[in-house]
């Protein structure tokens, strides 16, 4: 028995050890790092935003989000499990201004009552304007996917191979960023989700952080689908940069944080 109790304290001993050694070589590293702009931390890389948004669940019992380009809030959306999972303690706003799926927007979160649907786009300028949509006319023919590619530009569609015949201009309702915020009273966000198909860097330039810093965000970059230039991304990212958030590069998205 004593010689199992001397075991087990010297396992222990060494597992503290290996923790002690974990962190020194952690603060060693972004010695090295922090002059070049980089940072060593610990994430859930399998799933970070899910990791993120969970911690801010945890710690303050509650979640407020905004979510620009909501489509139908279920199809291909991170966010909907989440959101159905935690429904007690989710609030926010979701905009969709697609006719068709905002529709369905308001079937997905009926009897929601801590979510507010607005059918509106973000937009710097314009009151009103075109989205570029898949026309939908045979729903058991078209691909899920086609609902995703709503645009404010007219040849994004020829990224993803869907013919033009295919793609109708419908006009919709749109308000910047800012007055959103302003016309809602919202003084804080732990999430932003950005989802506009080629229109999220101009919505990431539009944030007024002097009014709101959502401690999350993510938006779509697709870098190597050509969704946004290279120096577009950069331009991104030095304003996020400025304003004291990290990055997590995806393959599609990007995830901002607050560090």
């Amino acid at each position: 028995m004593h010689k199992n109790i001397s075991l087990i304290n010297q396992w222990h001993i060494i597992v503290s050890l290996i923790y002690q050694i974990k962190s020194l070589l952690k603060n060693i590293v972004n010695i090295i790092l922090n002059p070049f702009g980089f940072k060593l931390i610990r994430t859930d890389e399998s799933n970070a935003f899910y990791s993120h948004l969970t911690r801010i669940l945890e710690k303050k019992g509650s979640v407020s989000l905004m979510q620009l380009g909501a489509n139908d809030g279920k199809r291909f959306d991170l966010l909907h499990p989440f959101i159905v999972a935690n429904k007690k303690y989710v609030t926010g706003i979701l905009l969709e201004p697609v006719h068709e799926y905002f529709t369905e927007l308001q079937n997905t979160y009926k009897g929601y009552s801590k979510l507010k649907l607005l059918p509106l786009a973000i937009h710097s300028t314009e009151s009103t304007t075109t989205i570029y949509r898949h026309k939908s006319l045979n729903k058991t023919k078209t691909p899920e996917w086609t609902k995703g590619i709503a645009s404010f530009n007219p040849e994004h569609h020829i990224q993803s191979g869907v013919a033009n015949s295919d793609i109708v201009g419908e006009i919709v309702n749109c308000i910047s960023l800012r007055e959103l915020i302003a016309r809602e009273n919202i003084l804080h966000l732990d999430l932003l989700m950005i989802d506009t198909e080629g229109y999220d860097a101009e919505i990431i330039c539009q944030i007024p952080f002097d009014k709101v810093k959502p401690s999350l965000i993510r938006f779509e970059t697709g870098i190597n689908f050509e969704i946004i230039t290279l120096d577009r991304f950069n331009q991104v990212r030095n304003i996020l940069h400025a304003e004291g958030y990290e990055l997590i590069i995806e393959e599609e998205d990007t995830i901002a944080y607050l560090f």
